[in-house]
This record gives C-alpha cells, structure tokens and sequence, in this order.
C-alpha cells in the first residue's frame, strides 16, 4: 500500500511539472492543493507586491479559489488572487517565512502551510488564508525544500533540501515513508 502511494504521488509530482505554467493544479490533481508559477501574471505579482524587479515569486499554492503567492526580498509579503478574475484579494508583508520556497493549502486546517528552506530547511509556517498571518512556525525532522498536501491522504510529500529525495509525512509531519 505504501509503495502504490508513493507511486501515485511520485506521479503527480511529476505530472505537475509537466502543466503549462499558466495552468492552475486544485482538487482535480487527486486532492493535491499546489500552483504552478504563473508566468503570465509574474509582472503583476511583483507589480502588485510594490518590490519591482528585485523580487522573487517564490512558493504558490491555491485553495482552489484564491492563488497564494510568496514574494520574497528578505522578508515575505504574501498575495491573495481570485482565481476566475485574477484580480488581487489582499496582500501583506513583513511575514518571516525564510527564504519562503514552496507552500500549500490544507484543506483539513484551513490554513496555508510554508516550507521555509533556507536559511531554516527544518522550518514551516502555518498562514491564516484571510489574515495572510502566520500563526505558527514549527520544527520538523526534516530539511526540505518544497511541500504538497494531500487531503483525502492527510498526507504531506516533502522535496529533501540538497535532493531530488521526498519524503511522504501525516498530518503531524511524521514520516510514512
């Protein structure tokens, strides 16, 4: 059973690296709740986060409907889209989410949850989708760079930091295999 979930969320995986950036990925991608960077609005992200070309669109995520999306310069300011105008919700910034690399909804807790990576690869943060506030940061096992959720699971797959390694993780980010 282990092995087949693996599978599964290898391929899911790798079948969101093969979406066209313009393509969001929600409930229909087997419950994953990920973002594919959205090339066509990348001006309009850094536009709207006021930080011009000395930003980087770093982690996405999308709740199916709002996009989230992390731009980071140092400090995290966090936007909010809707997803069928594309026009922005909020923003918010002076959010501490490191270096902000990835992150996901979980649909079970309602919250979005941030995998810090650098400068703190063992570093999440969990973010409120209405106040764009974290509302806690916590240590894992893991060092990681990227993160999915998966709700009918209650499954977390993490990219290993250094890696091309991912490890699946429960709800409470102890490791399944």
């Amino acid at each position: 059973m282990k092995r087949s979930i693996m599978c599964i969320v290898a391929f899911m995986i790798s079948l969101s690296m093969l979406i066209p950036a313009n393509i969001i990925t929600a409930e229909a991608a087997g419950g994953f709740y990920d973002v594919a960077t959205m090339v066509a609005i990348k001006n309009n992200i850094e536009k709207d986060a006021g930080l011009g070309n000395y930003a980087t669109v770093q982690g996405a995520c999308t709740d199916s409907k709002y996009a989230y999306y992390a731009v980071n310069t140092g400090y995290t300011t966090l936007l909010k889209y809707n997803v069928n105008t594309w026009e922005l919700v909020s923003k918010t910034s002076g959010n501490y989410l490191g270096h902000a690399n990835d992150m996901t909804y979980n649909k079970n807790l309602g919250l979005l949850v941030v995998a810090h990576n650098s400068p703190e690869y063992d570093v999440i943060s969990f973010v409120n989708p209405d106040s764009l506030r974290v509302v806690e940061t916590r240590k894992i096992k893991h060092k990681i760079h990227s993160i999915s959720y998966n709700a009918s699971y209650d499954y977390y797959v993490a990219g290993l930091s250094g890696t091309y390694d991912f490890v699946i993780l429960d709800g409470e980010f102890k490791e399944i295999a």
